[in-house]
């Protein structure tokens, strides 16, 4: 994939749900913006988001960053209605994202959260619960992926560096690592980008009670180092 396109799209992806995480529901007596990143290995050994948030929070769109792991968020007194957004980073072990961890990110989402979750594993550590609002995802190494929806402004650049995403640019060693049952989306979904040998949902975002989900099976800290 071409570093600099894939880069707005990450940044796009991003900026999508931080212009949804503001209302006042989701921000907290003292008025803080902060982000939950739930990250325990860095993906690939990059450090990409931590170098995204910090950059979101030098220009003032959060006030900061809490890093966990999916240990630490399964504690029962671990509270997620603090956080504006809930980010799980790719290529984790997710032997700990269990269903405790699937039903407090589920309520989380239903009150009113965003969550982007990052579901691209590996062979050795793959994901063996469903995600938040029971959608079903496999391994699916895919090197080439299309987009399925042109107008979303993950695609378009409108919300980055103006520059749009081609499917040009969805080509490399594993463009993605894992793709969703399309019939388990919830109503509502919408795929933004899909396998091209399979036709698999392999970016989407989906409505769950107040909330939202963007899950995703792409390599984008690999292809953002």
């Amino acid at each position: 994939m071409k570093t600099r396109k894939f880069w707005g799209f990450f940044l796009a992806l991003t900026m999508i749900l931080t212009i949804n995480i503001f209302p006042a529901s989701r921000v907290d007596a003292a008025g803080t913006r902060q982000v939950l990143l739930i990250q325990s290995i860095k993906p690939w050994g990059l450090n990409t988001n931590n170098d995204l948030l910090a950059g979101f929070q030098t220009s003032g769109v959060i006030s900061g960053y809490d890093e966990r792991t999916f240990a630490q968020v399964n504690a029962a007194d671990f509270d997620l209605s603090g956080y504006v957004m809930v980010m799980i980073a790719n290529s984790q072990n997710y032997s700990a994202y269990n269903a405790t961890t699937k039903a407090k990110l589920e309520a989380y989402a239903q009150a009113g959260g965003v969550i982007l979750f990052g579901a691209c594993c590996h062979s050795t550590m793959p994901i063996s619960i469903n995600l938040p609002g029971d959608v079903e995802v496999s391994l699916d190494f895919q090197a080439n992926n299309v987009i399925a929806d042109p107008a979303s402004p993950v695609v378009t650049g409108i919300l980055s560096n103006h520059v749009a995403l081609t499917n040009s640019d969805l080509i490399g060693n594993s463009c993605s690592h894992t793709s969703f049952t399309e019939a388990t989306l919830p109503v509502g979904a919408n795929v933004i980008l899909r396998a091209k040998t399979n036709n698999k949902p392999t970016l989407a975002e989906y409505p769950l009670g107040n909330g939202k989900v963007i899950v995703s099976g792409l390599t984008w800290e690999y292809y953002n180092n």
